[in-house]
């Protein structure tokens, strides 16, 4: 049955197959041979492991930023309900710091230890991004459209000032006034009445 013991130089735990307390374990880790023997009496609490003496931990790597790009990510999604063109750019810039440190962390040249948080402040990113520019389009259009609406409309007609008191309102002239005035029709039937004889 296969037993779990704990490396005596690097404090990692080594999963033996079991074959008794005579072999000895190698850790794959550092290379240390281990005695099951000695190690199953000295069983306990494993060690803490130390940077200095442990080579699987690089202290070489770049630190995450998970919690900025979370960040980024949340404010590009809070701000659809206040100014969904504010949240494009904070959106945008969640999505592709989080899309380029997922890569350096797969690649193993950034700490780990942020990756959860670096996928979800990308995620919120992207989603903030392409909800927000969908909405600033529709707002746009909506506003375009009312614009026109008021400008084709116009304003309406204008109400003449009331003359002032003691005159009279000046005449309507209904013709053009670049127009010349025609001359005014004879009554036909006064032509055509014969006068009263005496």
């Amino acid at each position: 049955m296969p037993a779990e013991l704990t490396c005596e130089k690097c404090g990692r735990y080594i999963l033996t197959d079991g074959l008794g307390t005579e072999h000895v374990v190698e850790c794959p880790s550092c290379r240390h041979v281990n005695d099951p023997s000695r190690a199953l009496a000295n069983s306990g609490p494993p060690p803490v492991a130390d940077p200095e003496r442990d080579p699987g931990l690089r202290r070489d790597l770049d630190p995450h930023r998970g919690p900025l790009i979370l960040v980024l990510g949340i404010i590009s999604l809070v701000m659809l309900g206040f100014l969904p063109p504010v949240g494009i750019p904070f959106g945008i810039a969640a999505w592709l710091m989080g899309r380029n440190d997922l890569k350096k962390i797969r690649a193993r040249t950034m700490d780990p230890e942020g990756e959860s948080r670096t996928n979800a402040g990308r995620l919120c990113g992207l989603v903030g991004a392409i909800i927000s520019s969908a909405l600033t389009i529709f707002l746009c259009g909506f506003y375009a459209l009312l614009f026109g609406m008021i400008i084709s409309v116009g304003p309406g007609p204008r109400a003449m000032p009331a003359p002032p008191p003691g005159t009279s309102a000046p005449p309507i002239n209904q013709e053009a006034p670049n127009q010349p005035a025609r001359p005014a029709e004879p009554d036909l039937e006064k032509a055509n009445s014969v006068p009263p004889g005496p």
